[in-house]
């Protein structure tokens, strides 16, 4: 009996502490795996990150689907605290201007819209770690 249980409690116990360490473990990684894991982690809340633009991106490709060539960034953006995070995301059809500001929805790793900000419009704390 008491085998049993061990043979049920111990995979569950180990479901468990993934699905509340997951967080941990996948902040500042940009590996799919990591975003597959934030994106069906229910414990991962939807969040806004800031971010300046530069001219280097990571890695550009053309889409399959309409031809455009689609440009990825890797960058550190910031919370409204201040507190930073590797962030990885892709500008469709163009390559992003330089020193321009972004606002960021993100669920985890995976950035679900960007819009252009002014400066007067991010968090005091998220602005001065961006300058």
């Amino acid at each position: 009996m008491k085998r049993k249980i061990f043979l049920i409690g111990l995979p569950l116990l180990l479901i468990i502490g993934i699905f509340f360490a997951a967080p941990s473990l996948t902040r500042n990684h940009t590996s799919s795996t990591a975003m597959v894991i934030d994106l069906l982690n229910p414990r991962i809340s939807n969040s806004i990150l800031y971010v300046k633009t530069s001219a280097d991106y990571e890695e550009s490709f053309i889409d399959d689907a309409n031809g455009q060539e689609n440009f990825t960034y890797l960058t550190v953006g910031y919370d409204q605290h201040g507190v930073s995070r590797k962030i990885l995301y892709t500008s469709f059809g163009r390559k992003m201007t330089p020193d321009k500001y972004l606002k960021l929805l993100i669920k985890g790793q995976n950035v679900r819209t960007f819009e252009e900000v002014q400066p007067e419009s991010i968090p005091e704390k998220a602005f001065d770690q961006l300058n």
